[in-house]
């Protein structure tokens, strides 16, 4: 059985993960999320830091659709973590 991905559906099975790499921190997912599960941080060294809260996180989709690059991903759960996810984006 394969998981499926339905835009502003709540899939409690998906998490969204930022690949880095392709991140131009245009900030697009941060704006759109309507839970606020999405920050990002300046730090004083001139990086950002993208910080999910999994908690907040209900699977929409609209972070992923919103991101012009495509830098995120829809990562199935096997279990939901407790703690904020951070990446940092240089």
């Amino acid at each position: 059985m394969s998981s499926k991905f339905i835009l502003g559906a709540v899939a409690p099975t998906l998490l969204p993960e930022l690949l880095a790499a392709l991140c131009q921190d245009d900030r697009a997912c941060e704006f759109i999320c309507p839970e606020l599960a999405i920050e990002i941080t300046d730090r004083a060294s001139g990086e950002r830091d993208w910080i999910l809260t999994p908690g907040r996180c209900t699977g929409c989709g609209l972070c992923i659709a919103a991101c012009p690059e495509h830098a995120i991903a829809g990562r199935p759960l096997v279990r939901r973590p407790r703690k904020q996810i951070t990446v940092t984006l240089k």
